[in-house]
């Protein structure tokens, strides 16, 4: 563990290579750029509601979603909980538990059009199409009503850091950066960005102006995250950072060389009570492991080795109880108890987790894709599949829950709204390319990015919840608590014939399995998930007995 003073590595902050900030009048119909929310002509992307049959079965939520005509106008839906549907996604995994899951939030479920388009590979300054742009592992940031997301290309000389209108998908500022394979984080009016020029850099948000950079040893593959007052980002050195937010310098280090090395550090690490967890993947013959730091001082205060081979650990997600790691190296989803960090609570076989393929966690359910091809729910308690449904390519990135549904997108550039209960296909939506993003849902729509372009989506919207998935009913006689175990039975991964089955729901309504397996839904399955909730309940209540 070293502390630096940031004197010899920190770079004076000059500000000269950021471009003016421009007004975003920019006339896009003279640099090629599709700006704009009013369309004479429908996109040319088409529209495919494609759904595997009538997917209700998820009950309402308590406010009623109207549908969208392709205005942008900010939709809020408010909950018992007061929760609104948010206006920015100010970090990757949306929040520091990498949940990608805001809570009650508006979101497209069908009839998906685009609002705009913004294309990295145009001039939005200076006019024409300049270079073959590309945007890949780096989703967008929304914040300060501005879009913010980075691109690469062969021209290394004119990658930025580009600032897009939200509501209208013009040019805001531009900041020349590296190639960019991250997304940036926002917090104290700065943007923290990183790119494979080894280093960090704080940008102001309004102008585009950088205020410091960090030199790293090595190309950064890690989105930094921002929280109270320490910038915490991963690099290629074997070095995990906590960078100050006002200037730059190193709070604290930590080195993993001692453990493996070539580690590398890929996504975001997820924040919880003072400890920040760390996800490494190691080349082949090299461990992996997982780590718990100190959010104030880095020391270790726990590792999890998670065996040899190629791969390593994606970005793991926190949820009330347990931490979540795809394993790539052992091909399973695994649950740890955080109180140690090293006692397995359950582990789940037959996946193909790319770097990125961080889960999502919405109360009992866990999901997430990877390059089989497909999305899987589980419970967050036993591990047990709930559903896997089948997407056309592989899924490299995150999934995304929003008003009850999964949203994934694939390498082929398809965008799919799976419904969480049940996994039934509620549309897929070209994006046009290959693409390597996770879906933002902000103000009632989807942000979402290609290989060259991001876009601004909006659609039909339905309120659904996940609440009837996750809320245990009154049974006719008492289920026998079951044992969490490391290895629960694993179900077929074969997806069920498409037929239409009743799904014993409060709403009545009739789904079909179409594309999403069922794999151990029934009534077994049931009995465990409603076990599971209890037990949960029984846990939180004890612990609210326990502060009192």
């Amino acid at each position: 563990m070293t502390v630096d003073d940031g004197v010899a590595s920190r770079e004076s902050a000059k500000g000269t290579d950021a471009e003016e900030p421009t007004d975003g009048t920019t006339d896009e119909a003279t640099t090629g750029g599709r700006g704009g929310v009013e369309r004479a002509e429908p996109t040319r992307r088409a529209v495919l509601a494609a759904t595997s049959g009538a997917v209700g079965a998820l009950g309402l939520g308590s406010a009623t979603a109207t549908a969208r005509a392709g205005a942008v106008s900010v939709q809020r839906s408010s909950t018992d909980e007061g929760v609104e549907t948010p206006t920015e996604w100010l970090m990757n995994g949306f929040d520091l538990r990498n949940t990608r899951f805001p809570r009650n939030t508006t979101a497209p479920t069908g009839t998906i059009e685009e609002l705009w388009s913004f294309d990295v590979s145009v001039d939005h300054v200076n006019g024409g199409t300049y270079k073959n742009g590309r945007v890949e592992y780096a989703p967008p940031i929304i914040a300060d009503g501005k879009v913010l997301v980075g691109d690469g290309s062969l021209r290394s000389d004119r990658n930025y850091l580009h600032a897009i209108d939200k509501d209208s998908g013009e040019h805001v500022w531009r900041k020349p950066m590296p190639e960019m394979n991250t997304a940036p984080a926002v917090g104290e009016g700065r943007v923290f960005a990183a790119g494979n020029a080894s280093f960090v850099v704080g940008i102001d948000l309004e102008t585009g102006k950088e205020q410091w950079k960090w030199g790293t040893g090595d190309i950064v593959r890690s989105s930094p995250k921002y929280h109270d007052g320490s910038v915490y980002v991963g690099c290629d050195d074997d070095t995990f950072y906590a960078l100050d937010p006002e200037e730059g310098f190193s709070q604290w280090e930590f080195d993993v060389s001692d453990d493996a090395s070539g580690l590398r550090m890929y996504g975001s690490p997820a924040v919880r009570d003072g400890v920040v967890y760390v996800s490494t993947w190691g080349p082949e013959g090299e461990p992996s492991f997982v780590y718990g730091l100190d959010a104030d001082d880095g020391d270790e205060v726990w590792k999890q080795s998670l065996g040899f081979g190629i791969g390593g650990a994606a970005p793991p997600a926190v949820g009330e109880e347990y931490l979540f790691v795809p394993n790539a190296a052992r091909g399973r989803m695994e649950a740890y108890d955080m109180d140690s960090g090293r006692n397995l609570v359950w582990r789940k076989q037959d996946f193909e987790f790319a770097p990125w393929n961080g889960p999502a966690v919405a109360d009992c359910r866990v999901f997430v894709g990877s390059q089989g091809g497909h999305v899987t729910a589980m419970d967050v308690e036993t591990g047990e599949w709930a559903w896997r449904s089948d997407t056309r390519a592989p899924v490299e990135m995150p999934v995304m829950v929003a008003n009850g549904t999964v949203y994934a997108v694939d390498e082929q550039g398809w965008l799919y709204g799976f419904a969480v209960q049940g996994g039934g296909k509620r549309f897929e939506y070209e994006i046009g390319g290959r693409a390597s993003t996770t879906p933002r849902a902000v103000d009632g729509d989807l942000f979402v990015t290609s290989n060259k372009d991001v876009q601004r989506l909006t659609g039909d919207t339905e309120s659904f919840s996940i609440g009837p998935v996750c809320e245990a009913k009154e049974a006719t006689t008492t289920p026998t608590t079951t044992t969490e175990t490391a290895e629960p039975t694993e179900a077929s991964t074969v997806a069920p014939t498409a037929t239409a089955t009743e799904d014993e729901s409060d709403a009545g309504e009739t789904t079909t399995s179409g594309s999403g397996g069922s794999p151990g839904f029934g009534l077994a399955a049931g009995a465990s998930a409603l076990a599971a909730a209890a037990g949960v309940a029984l846990r939180r209540a004890r612990r609210e007995d326990d502060t009192e």
